[in-house]
């Protein structure tokens, strides 16, 4: 489902669509061709469904507080015992009007229509997320290290199988986070936030792994890539693993102005 599709679905123009979308971290929401995951548009879903929820309730509040009290000054309507006397002191004057009684069934139909007509603000009060913790980065990390192990078998086949090692894990490395987080960040429940950029750029996301490729591209050498490679990634490992520790923030998140952010937590509520 593309973003014209879901704009149709959600009932909201491109504008707050593309808001939405910027601040929810979910990428390319001006790419017309971008098909969106089931787990994207469920998350838009409840987040335009929870705003219209609270938008109504707030209008009720508003429409219920503009409802007229009954005035201190008008006397309350005579019992059965009291007709006669009712009667007795309106005989020499005027019937109450009933001006006062249309007005009041009147003003209910005037604001519901009033009410229908607004268009419930779905962009403010949007949730914020929050960096995610060195541990649970490094966790995701070593899940996609041990994705890489599928590649084993390709040793067995001389020089070519380590060419071909090489430049599959480099595009692995580079392009993990192209679509907005890594399949160890998926199941963690974390994505790449750009900082300075636009959120639905790819460019920070893939620059900031080029760190991690420089081990895998020396594999691409024949004979003595695996030799000089590996020394090299580990090196490379544990610099950007000390940089996390001391700063929060690695060698590639630097290069790219990026950072990893923890994708906010909704609950299901059925209208």
């Amino acid at each position: 489902m593309n973003s014209s599709d879901l704009c149709q679905r959600l009932r909201v123009s491109e504008s707050q669509f593309r808001k939405i979308c910027q601040h929810l971290k979910i990428a390319a929401a001006d790419d017309i061709q971008r098909t969106f995951t089931p787990r994207e548009i469920q998350r838009l879903q409840h987040f335009v469904e929870t705003r219209r929820s609270a938008a109504g309730k707030k209008n009720a509040t508003k429409i219920k507080s503009r409802t007229p009290t009954r005035d201190s000054t008008t006397p309350p309507k005579p019992t059965s015992s009291e007709k006669p006397r009712v009667i007795e002191q309106t005989v020499s004057t005027k019937p109450a009007p009933v001006k006062k009684s249309v007005e009041t069934t009147a003003l209910p139909v005037r604001t519901s229509t009033e009410s229908e007509s607004k268009t419930p603000e779905v962009v403010a009060g949007l949730p914020e997320s929050e960096t995610a913790p060195v541990l649970m980065r490094a966790i995701a990390y070593v899940i996609d290290a041990l994705l890489t192990m599928i590649l084993g078998p390709l040793v067995l086949i001389p020089i070519l199988g380590q060419i071909l090692i090489g430049l599959i894990l480099c595009c692995y490395w580079l392009f993990r986070d192209a679509a907005g987080a890594s399949p160890g960040k998926l199941l963690l429940g974390l994505q790449v936030s750009n900082n300075s950029a636009d959120p639905a750029r790819v460019g920070p996301r893939i620059l900031r792994n080029i760190p991690l490729c420089i081990g895998p591209f020396l594999f691409c050498i024949p004979i003595i890539g695996f030799v000089i490679g590996v020394p090299v990634a580990i090196l490379v490992v544990l610099t950007e693993v000390g940089m996390l520790l001391i700063t929060g923030r690695r060698i590639g998140d630097l290069l790219g102005d990026t950072s990893i952010k923890t994708v906010p937590k909704v609950r299901l509520v059925s209208e």
